[in-house]
């Protein structure tokens, strides 16, 4: 709970129904914190009044809105989110590559996969 400070800047990932129709630089947003609690941290979003700010879980760093789904995940420092959605970006580039039943990969090339793939 230590690294959260009233005022820090913090990277909101919009998530949820918030997402819908939305990519790329569309789905982050800065904010700051407002609040900080035992459980709960506050956080506006860049330009909104400290009075709408949302309740963010300290564990989960998801936001609560009294719902059963989080429109938000806070992120703590930018390079993490970035990070975050770049795996992401891979992991569904991978996924579609090798989904795709068009693919004559050669077997020198996917002997070079697994290899990969076994590294530590």
């Amino acid at each position: 709970m230590s690294e959260l400070k009233i005022g820090m800047t913090v990277w909101i990932r919009l998530i949820g129904d918030e997402a819908r129709n939305k990519s790329g630089d569309e789905l982050i947003k800065r904010g700051r914190v407002t609040k900080v609690g035992r459980k709960w941290f506050y956080v506006a979003q860049d330009g909104w009044d400290d009075a709408l700010a949302r309740r963010v879980s300290i564990e989960t760093k998801l936001d609560d809105q009294g719902e059963y789904v989080s429109d938000w995940k806070v992120y703590l420092n930018e390079q993490k989110l970035m990070d975050r959605m770049e795996l992401e970006n891979l992991r569904s580039g991978m996924r579609v590559f090798f989904n795709d039943s068009g693919r004559n990969l050669s077997l020198d090339q996917l002997r070079r996969i697994k290899c990969i793939l076994e590294e530590d």
